[in-house]
């Protein structure tokens, strides 16, 4: 009974096995169908797994492309930031060099400058500003146009700011107020009037300048503060006694009658004794401001004489008569 059983299984198993391809051997009872399905299914899953990796990897691949990319802009970014912070510290440096240059150009006590002129004089308080334009704009007159007293009148305004030493200073001022008016005298009354605008706005640029040289004339030591200076006077300067000007200096011969009974007025006076040096160049200056009508100096040195009258501390009528006579010398 045994035998034919087995006999019996083994022609089924012959006989599945033949028609299913899908069959598992072993597997009693399991249908032909069911295996081929659960094989498919094995098959699908792989196919999805796979391509679900490749998905991944892929994905993984931008993203690391994009870290990269992203990463690369960044550095960019970063380096144009530094680059433009360099570009905007050069600028700012330069823009805080030429409002230094500008400052010092400005600056009338300045040695910097195209149109100024470099001096070792450590007493300067100024820079003579715009002498080239100045020049220009008065050899286009054409009543002075081949005149060497252009040149010879700023190269002596120069030398007032370069010279050191006071006298030769006063020698100068003298010189530039002779020049100024043969100047005058080569001119009409409209080249006249344009020579005195040109001149207004050089004074204008210079002012400083002309404190300056005002205050040296008149003996004063130099002080921004105009007023606190002419409260002193100066033991360091002395008055121009040994000014030998010939091209300045009157002939007594030669002198109107107002200029003479001026000089001999002021000579008269007991406490002016032994300032006739003042006096004298006093009238000289007179006598050229007189065609150029500029009586600053005129009067800055009328004040001289005043001070030294006073110095003297003589009686209060040679005062009055001195007042007497500096009305005389506004008429003049």
């Amino acid at each position: 009974m045994a035998h034919s059983m087995a006999t019996r299984s083994s022609a089924l198993s012959s006989q599945f096995a033949g028609s299913a391809p899908g069959f598992v051997r072993g597997a009693a009872g399991v249908p032909d169908g069911a295996i081929g399905a659960g094989r498919r299914l094995d098959k699908s899953k792989a196919v999805r797994t796979d391509t679900r990796t490749t998905q991944l990897r892929e994905s993984q691949r931008r993203h690391r492309q994009r870290k990269l990319n992203y990463i690369k802009s960044l550095e960019d970014r970063a380096k144009s930031a530094d680059e433009a912070w360099r570009r905007v510290s050069e600028l700012e440096a330069m823009c805080v060099t030429l409002q230094q240059e500008l400052d010092e150009f400005r600056n009338p006590s300045s040695n910097h400058g195209s149109n100024i002129r470099h001096s070792q004089n450590h007493n300067n308080v100024s820079r003579v500003l715009d002498i080239d334009e100045a020049c220009t704009m008065l050899c286009s007159i054409p009543a002075i146009t081949n005149s060497s007293l252009v040149p010879q009148f700023f190269n002596l305004v120069q030398a007032q700011v370069d010279c050191n030493d006071v006298k030769l200073q006063r020698l100068f001022i003298l010189r530039t107020l002779k020049v100024s008016s043969d100047i005058l005298d080569l001119c009409g009354v409209v080249d006249r009037q344009k020579i005195y605008d040109i001149m207004m706005d050089f004074k204008k640029k210079n002012s400083s300048h002309e404190i300056y040289l005002n205050q040296m004339t008149t003996n004063f030591k130099f002080n921004p503060d105009d007023s606190a200076s002419k409260s002193s006077l100066s033991s360091t300067l002395s008055p121009p006694s040994d000014l030998i000007i010939p091209e300045a200096r009157a002939d007594p011969a030669n002198m109107d009658g107002i200029e003479s009974l001026f000089r001999s007025s002021l000579k008269a006076i007991k406490s002016l004794q032994g300032a006739s040096h003042l006096i004298n160049d006093l009238c000289d200056v007179g006598r050229v401001m007189n065609r150029m009508k500029r009586y600053h100096s005129f009067r800055s040195l009328s004040k001289a004489v005043a001070s030294e009258a006073m110095k003297k501390k003589r009686v209060r009528q040679d005062l009055y008569r001195s007042e007497s006579e500096y009305k005389i010398m506004n008429a003049y």
